[in-house]
C-alpha cells in the first residue's frame, strides 16, 4: 500500500511531493520501529554434550531472523472511512499534507474527512474520541508526541480503530520516561 501511495503521489509531481516525503517518512519510522541495535552475541560453543544443531540454532537467534520486505505493494481495502487529524490547517506545511493525504485516500477508494487540531494537542485527544464515536475506519495524525495525546490514543485502541501517528514519539520513547503504550 505505501508503494503503492508513493508511486501515485510521485506521479503527480510537486503536489504529490508533500505526500510523498510524509509516507516516506511513516516508512522509515516503520521500518526504525522494527530494527534494533546490534550488539556482540556470545559466540555458541559446543561443550561436551552439547547437540550441535541446538547452538547453530541459539546462534541463528543471536543474529535475528527477518523475513525479506515485500516485492510488490499490497492493495488498500477501499470503502474505509479515515480521519485526518491535522497539526493544525493555519500551518502551510500542515495544510499541504492534509490535501495530500485526502487526495492519496481518494485514489486508495477512501473517504477521508481532515479535522483541524489547531496545533493544540488537547483538540487532537477530543477529535481521537470524536473518532471513535464516528466508528470511523482509521486515522491519521501528524507530529504528536504520544504522552499528550495518549487518552485518545488509548480511546481508539479501545475501540480497534488503527492509528497512524507521522512524525510523533511514540509513549515507549525513553525521552518520555516510564510512560509506555500505547
Amino acid at each position: 500500500m505505501l508503494g503503492l501511495a508513493l508511486t501515485r503521489a510521485r506521479s503527480r509531481g510537486q503536489a504529490g511531493r508533500g505526500l510523498a516525503s510524509a509516507l516516506g517518512l511513516l516508512a522509515v519510522l516503520a521500518l526504525a520501529a522494527c530494527s534494533s541495535t546490534k550488539t556482540a552475541a556470545p559466540s555458541a560453543t559446543t561443550a561436551a554434550g552439547t547437540d550441535s544443531a541446538a547452538a547453530a540454532v541459539l546462534q541463528e537467534g543471536y543474529q535475528g531472523r527477518f523475513d525479506p520486505l515485500p516485492t510488490a505493494p499490497s492493495r488498500a481495502v477501499a470503502g474505509k472511512t479515515v480521519w485526518n487529524i491535522s497539526c493544525g490547517q493555519a500551518f502551510a506545511t500542515c495544510a499541504l499534507i492534509s490535501k495530500e493525504f485526502e487526495a492519496a485516500g481518494k485514489e486508495l477508494g477512501w473517504d477521508v474527512s481532515t479535522q483541524d487540531s489547531k496545533g493544540d494537542p488537547t483538540t487532537t485527544v477530543s477529535l481521537l474520541k470524536q473518532a471513535v464515536a464516528a466508528k470511523v475506519d482509521g486515522v491519521a495524525i501528524m507530529a504528536r508526541d504520544c504522552p499528550l495525546i495518549k487518552s485518545g490514543l488509548l480511546a481508539t485502541r479501545a475501540a480497534n480503530i488503527p492509528v497512524v501517528n507521522l512524525a510523533g514519539a511514540d509513549c515507549d520513547n525513553p525521552r518520555f520516561g516510564n510512560g509506555g503504550e500505547p
